[in-house]
């Protein structure tokens, strides 16, 4: 028997792939678990949902080293499972390049209801974002009235908001990643009556 091993790099969007271990017992199927460790390799954690065979670093990798845990199954049941050898550290994220600027804030859908005093929005980003930030700014009915500057708070996809009262709002929408805050947010307008 041999451990599994992992080829690739790596580095931040870079595909690594797990190379099945040799087994006893004519295994069927295979199971996997990509784990984070830190810097010197220990203290390994399981990694949420990377359970395929082969896993792309993202920023929560940055600094650590990554190691696969493989489990061969054949009729009899499961065997215990083995470990590769970990990675090199995934460097660390640069804060000049494409891969490192800031994301692109884009609103996918809409559903205004007056009826129902509410409005849902779906939102996504191109590029590597970790997070939403959220303004939702009422406009002032009275002319000459300034509008209040967006306040924004974190938020999540799909964004619903209840409880509006009749009037003319604008959504802004800033997706936040590694590289920085998007500095052009999504906006979108609508009236609830």
């Amino acid at each position: 028997m041999a451990p599994p091993t992992i080829s690739g790099t790596a580095a931040l969007g870079q595909t690594l792939t797990e190379n099945r271990g040799l087994w006893n017992n004519n295994p069927t199927s295979y199971s996997y678990q990509w784990e984070d460790c830190d810097g010197a390799a220990s203290n390994c954690s399981p990694i949420t949902g990377a359970t395929a065979q082969t896993y792309v670093p993202t920023p929560t990798d940055d600094r650590h080293t990554l190691s696969v845990q493989e489990t061969a199954s054949n009729a009899s049941g499961a065997r215990a499972g083995a470990t590769s050898s970990p990675t090199p550290p995934v460097p660390a994220a640069h804060t000049s390049g494409k891969q490192n600027a800031p994301p692109n804030t884009l609103l996918l859908e809409h559903n205004v209801s007056s009826h129902e005093h509410r409005a849902t929005f779906r939102l996504k980003a191109t590029g590597t974002a970790t997070r939403f930030e959220c303004a939702l700014v009422r406009k002032p009915t009275r002319s000459g009235e300034k509008t209040p500057a967006p306040e924004y708070v974190s938020c999540h996809s799909p964004k619903t908001f209840t409880r509006l009262t009749a009037g003319t709002y604008v959504l802004y929408v800033r997706a936040v990643g590694p590289g920085g805050t998007d500095r052009t947010p999504a906006s979108y307008e609508f009236t609830i009556t």
